[in-house]
């Protein structure tokens, strides 16, 4: 498996089956006009994003990470853009990208693409909208492969006073010093920036898999950060080095980091010890100080690999206020073998804690324990009272996610009908025995009161090496709510290329914006969410 944090996400079976699951050959049905609220105007002002992915290779894929900020000019322009990007084939650079004038262009339903920059020196990226100021994004000019998001910034907080606070920040991709073999990893933790360039205090975890065990929370953390001369002005740009002791040394990791405001900021890794990418978080004052004040059901979702095979993992849960945890149910897919605890299992040593040794950080941990699957545990760090970054270690497994408080009310089909965007991201791989390959998908569906689905998706597939990107193709598809819907439901979409090939979602409604997605087939590991567009 490639070591990719990302999911490195699982794949399909051979070349004839592959078309069979997702083919790309033969003729494809019509797509019917988009219908929607947006257009060009709707993409209008600065914008930061962040990606990661792979540059393709016989062995699936080689890790990379990018970065950056673009403003458009909601006439169908791109005025400016620059971007880091680290790679795991190429030596770590501070230098940014910068690139030439480019062009975008949105449909009515969200759909469209961007170009930053123009020929040999360009970067094309297929875009969704989730609303005026927030989007998804694939690579698609072949490249490469990559997802990500983007979101408007506030060119007003470009400066080092706007990073001041308490923030939490989580980053993962690939652990890769001088030595080593590249491994997944996550790194997520809370640090205190003073807004005169230093990083004064801190805790973090670190789950690595060159180490051999997992950190636990590391204190001590400080560090430095400054607004580059020549792009921090125009485009938020700047470098952090963070330091911190670990495993009896001293680390120090550089990142590049893009503002967007005073309480976002996308931080990319610079140094040859990883490729990883991810936010920082302003972290709410309101935050549990202890297990009373955490009382809520929460959803999460984490992608990452146990034991060098990809892994896929979302669950809900239900906090008491007195450190017991209920209502536990999960859904998995472990390189292929979808697993799954039901809200009416017997789970025992279900249990939380705020972590008070260190006070006001945010921190706490979890764990539960299911007869046949084992024991689980989890560590996170609450951004807000309402949504945390979350690391999941059971099993020796390294990866990370988003946990938000669950807020559906009614959960029904028609209470969930709308728009959506959604972006999925994992592997496929093309034979039993041959490498994983990346998949990105991107697109955007109407789910009916009924709840069908209709819509369009565009993929890359590294694995069909013949036509890797596909594009405007035909989606349709059905939810069905279960019980009351706060666990797992069932998502099935029919990507209606030639031949067609569907694809089965383990579905947990995180609120009635949001749906976090598990595929739950043998041929691939595959994650991401829906998001209702405003």
């Amino acid at each position: 498996m490639k070591p990719s944090n990302k999911i490195s996400l699982a794949s399909i079976l051979l070349i004839a089956t592959f078309m069979a699951a997702c083919g790309s050959s033969g003729s494809v049905p019509p797509l019917p006009p988009p219908v929607g609220m947006y257009s060009n105007a709707s993409l209008n002002g600065q914008y930061a994003f962040s990606m990661s992915g792979e540059i393709p290779n016989t062995l699936g894929g080689t890790p990379l990470s990018r970065a950056g900020s673009f403003v458009a000019d909601g006439n169908g322009h791109i005025t400016s853009a620059i971007e880091d990007v680290q790679a795991l084939s190429s030596t770590s650079t501070l230098n940014p990208l910068n690139f030439a004038a480019g062009a975008y262009s949105i449909n009515a339903d969200g759909r469209g693409t961007i170009t930053l920059g123009s020929g040999t020196s360009s970067l094309t990226l297929d875009v969704v909208l989730t609303s005026t100021t927030q989007g998804l994004l694939i690579q698609i000019d072949g490249g490469a492969t990559s997802s990500g998001s983007f979101i408007k910034t506030l060119p007003s907080a470009f400066s080092a006073g706007s990073f001041s606070g308490n923030y939490v920040f989580d980053v993962s991709g690939v652990s890769a010093p001088s030595g080593f073999l590249p491994a997944a990893m996550s790194l997520m933790g809370r640090v205190t920036a003073d807004g005169n360039n230093k990083i004064t205090a801190g805790v973090l975890d670190e789950n690595d898999g060159n180490q051999l065990t997992v950190s636990g929370p590391i204190s001590g953390v400080t560090g430095t950060f400054q607004l580059d001369p020549q792009f921090g002005a125009n485009f938020g740009r700047g470098l952090l080095i963070l330091k911190y002791p670990a495993y009896s040394t001293a680390i120090t990791r550089t990142f590049a980091f893009y503002i967007v405001d005073g309480t976002r900021i996308k931080w990319l890794e610079e140094d040859n010890l990883a490729i990883t990418v991810g936010d920082a978080v302003q972290q709410s004052a309101a935050v549990a100080a202890n297990n009373s004040a955490f009382t809520a059901s929460f959803v999460y979702l984490v992608t990452g690999a146990v034991g060098g095979l990809p892994i896929a993992r979302v669950a809900r849960f239900t906090a008491d206020g007195a450190g017991n945890l209920s209502q536990i149910a999960l859904d998995e897919n472990l390189d292929g073998t979808h697993n799954s605890i039901a809200a009416t299992s017997a789970i025992t040593g279900a249990h939380y804690e705020i972590d008070t040794a260190n006070a006001g950080s945010g921190r706490g941990t979890f764990t539960f324990t299911d007869s046949q699957l084992g024991k689980f545990d989890a560590i996170f760090y609450l951004m807000s009272p309402t949504q945390a970054a979350v690391q999941d270690t059971s099993r020796n497994l390294i990866s990370d996610g988003t946990m938000l408080a669950q807020n559906p009310g009614p959960i029904t089909s028609a209470s969930l009908a709308g728009n959506y965007a959604f972006n999925w991201s994992g592997v496929i791989r093309a034979t039993q025995t041959f490498p994983e390959f990346e998949e990105d998908f991107l697109g955007q569906h109407i789910l009916s009161g009924t709840g069908v689905v209709s819509g369009a998706i565009d993929y890359v597939e590294l694995a069909f090496l013949g036509n890797p990107i596909n594009l405007d193709v035909p989606l349709a598809g059905s939810l069905t709510v279960n019980g009351d819907g706060t666990a797992s439901n069932s998502y099935q979409y029919l990507i209606r290329s030639s031949p067609t090939s569907t694809l089965h979602f383990a579905a947990y409604v995180v609120n009635p914006d949001t749906t976090f997605l598990v595929v739950t087939d043998s041929n691939r590991v595959t994650a991401g969410s829906a998001l209702v567009q405003h």
